[in-house]
This record gives C-alpha cells, structure tokens and sequence, in this order.
C-alpha cells in the first residue's frame, strides 16, 4: 500500500473513475526473449509441468513452457491421461516450432529426425 509504481493502463472507466492497470505490461515477455535465443531444432531440457489428453507441457526457461503434442510423444500410451510421461519427468525435447505472435513453442521428443512446419 503507498508503494510507488510504474505501469501501462489496459483500460480506463471514466463513467466509474477506474482503471485497469499491468504491471506486467512494463516488463520484457520472457517468450519474446526465449525465441530470440533459440532455433527450430534445437535440442533442450525441461520438466514436464502438465499432461493433458493432447499432450503434455513442458517448461523449457523461466517464464517459457511448450507443448508437446501426442503424435510427437515418443511413447503414447497411458491409461490416465494418454501420455506416457509423468508430471515432474524430465525430458529431452526438440523446437519443431516458434510461434511468436500467438507465443506458442511446439516441441517433440522423438529422436532428432525432425521436421519443420510452416
């Protein structure tokens, strides 16, 4: 409370006299400094963070998490979810895209036979 900030206004009432503000908005996207870094195919490391019945995420850098799909998955099955990886595993994956303006990464974890998507 009485803290000083900086911040970017997303939208203001003027009917009301609010204002929704970001702070979030004034700092770099993690995302957008991920994908200067980094290339399709590039391999890197990372826990899983999420398994759901598409797929399963994983965190790649602070801030950063990809997806990756079930047909990218080297082994599929699962009762459960349909994944065969666990929250918390640990898995070795490949960029196969970087999506900047929907801030999306999709990666696989099939050996390093990849191929790139348009």
């Amino acid at each position: 409370m009485g803290e000083r900030v900086t911040c970017e206004v997303l939208a203001s009432d003027t009917h009301d006299g609010e204002a929704r503000l970001s702070l979030r908005a004034t700092r770099p996207d993690p995302f957008q400094q991920f994908a200067r870094r980094v290339h399709v195919g590039q391999i890197l490391h990372g826990p899983v963070t999420k398994v759901a019945p598409f797929g399963a995420f994983v965190r790649v850098a602070d801030g950063v998490e990809g997806l990756i799909r079930l047909g990218e998955l080297t082994s599929r099955t699962s009762e459960v979810s349909g994944v065969a990886v666990q929250v918390g595993d640990v898995v070795t994956v490949i960029i196969i895209e970087i999506d900047t303006l929907r801030r999306r990464l999709a990666l696989s974890d099939k050996a390093p036979v990849w191929r790139q998507r348009r």
